[in-house]
């Protein structure tokens, strides 16, 4: 899920939400305060808000980079009040970081991070520290297609482990990877599950659309050549 962020080249900028409502008029006038600059040495190409360093307060996670500027994770841990620390940067193994997706892969009690490529078939797989900081493992899952505009982290099948779904645009399918919960990076998902679609997908989510208790997949998919 995208969050509500303005991007500034460089970093991120927070906006704080202030919401006066008049019960009388029954309307609501939302407004927002100054922003929080986060400075980040490159472009963003995706942020995401989580609890990385298990503290209770959201922290920020981007990925930057892109072919011939080099590509990291980054994370600013947040103290709950809106404000964020300086970035702290973990190295990433491709080249053009789109989305992230972050769970307890490997079921140690700590988040990690899995880091999708927006052109190249491969995924950065990293391993969380507990303090904001991430370890680069070796490149994940060998036969993922080209190009994965977005990631999700999900119990897709139940059994209890968390697996990957993506969507493969230049292979015109959707992928699931799933999770073993092995504290091993490259045991960590066992086998690849494809679904043919048409058109180029773009994005995909994963609910119960009908009720009947079964998690149901939604993609969304550019059908043109532009």
């Amino acid at each position: 899920m995208r969050h509500f962020n303005t991007f500034v080249f460089g970093g991120l900028f927070v906006l704080s939400t202030v919401v006066t409502a008049s019960v009388a008029a029954q309307s609501a006038t939302i407004e927002f305060e100054a922003g929080v600059s986060v400075p980040i040495n490159n472009p963003v190409n995706y942020s995401r808000l989580e609890d990385v360093n298990g503290d209770g307060n959201l922290d920020i996670v981007a990925v930057v980079g892109e072919p011939g500027v080099d590509s990291a994770l980054n994370v600013s841990l947040g103290n709950g009040s809106g404000f964020f620390a300086t970035a702290m940067a973990s190295p990433i193994s491709v080249n053009f970081p789109w989305s992230i997706a972050i769970a307890d892969f490997d079921e140690d009690g700590l988040v990690d991070a899995v880091v999708s490529d927006l052109i190249n078939s491969q995924f950065s797989y990293l391993s969380g520290n507990g303090d904001g900081t991430f370890t680069m493992e070796p490149r994940l899952i060998p036969g993922w297609g080209g190009g994965n505009p977005q990631i999700l982290a999900i119990d897709v099948d139940e059994d209890g482990h968390i697996d990957l779904v993506a969507p493969d645009f230049f292979g015109s399918r959707l992928l699931v990877a799933w999770g073993t919960g092995i504290d091993d990076p490259i045991a960590s998902f066992d086998g690849l599950a494809s679904m043919a679609l048409s058109g180029f997908p773009l994005s995909v989510d994963v609910k119960d659309l009908d009720g009947d208790g079964d998690l149901d997949l939604c993609c969304g998919f550019n059908t043109g050549s532009g």
